[in-house]
């Protein structure tokens, strides 16, 4: 499971306190961790307890650039390897085999986003007691 970050405004400067996070809601979270959790700001340097449900998941930016690439990368790459062995058949479902083997990177990349955003968004939804 990739985590994703929850983050919590500091009291005291106002910049994020974001934490790696492999908890899918705030009661596994809870369970795990305890109600309530010791951060420590990077910038301020305040040490603060905040509760559960004072956090919000963010997604996974290093995910997201891993889910673009695939998209960047492998849609050239079928392209490519589609017309170096397919090039000389006249096939009349040629153009059809290249649209269908096109959509392939790009559903990969509609999975992983939109599976790790239904995370995100479920974390965010369910509050804890």
């Amino acid at each position: 499971m990739i985590p994703f970050y929850l983050q919590v405004r500091c009291h005291i400067c106002g910049n994020f306190v974001r934490i790696s996070n492999r908890a899918r809601d705030r009661f596994v979270l809870a369970k795990k961790r305890g109600e309530k959790l010791s951060m420590i700001c990077n910038c301020c340097g305040a040490s603060r307890h905040y509760h559960v449900n004072e956090l919000k998941a963010r997604p996974n930016g290093m995910l997201l650039i891993a889910a673009g690439l695939i998209l960047g990368l492998g849609t050239p790459a079928v392209i490519v390897l589609q017309f170096l062995f397919f090039a000389d058949i006249t096939n009349v479902y040629l153009i059809a085999e290249l649209a269908g083997l096109i959509m392939v990177p790009y559903l990969v990349y509609k999975a992983i986003k939109s599976t790790h955003e239904s995370r995100v968004n479920y974390f965010n939804n369910k509050y804890y007691g």
